[in-house]
């Protein structure tokens, strides 16, 4: 499964994307593995996950699935 950070959680992780092969079975147990190397997406309230390009929640089980994307807070004016 191809992993993507969007945004300023790029730089966070250091790539743009990267590929994950022995993928967990929930967004959360991806979050929390990804959060514990430094990637700067453990806040859940903030940073919002996709897979295959929909927002989800982070029950959203990823057997199956072709991409994770991470999305940082925005904001607008």
């Amino acid at each position: 499964m191809r992993v993507a950070y969007y945004g300023r959680l790029a730089e966070a992780a250091g790539v743009r994307s990267e590929v994950i092969v022995d993928a967990p079975a929930t967004v959360a147990e991806l979050r929390a593995m990804l959060a514990a190397r430094g990637a700067g997406i453990g806040d859940a309230g903030k940073v919002r996950a996709l897979v295959d390009d929909v927002l989800v929640g982070e029950d959203h089980a990823l057997a199956g699935v072709a991409e994770v994307g991470f999305l940082p807070p925005v904001s607008g004016g």
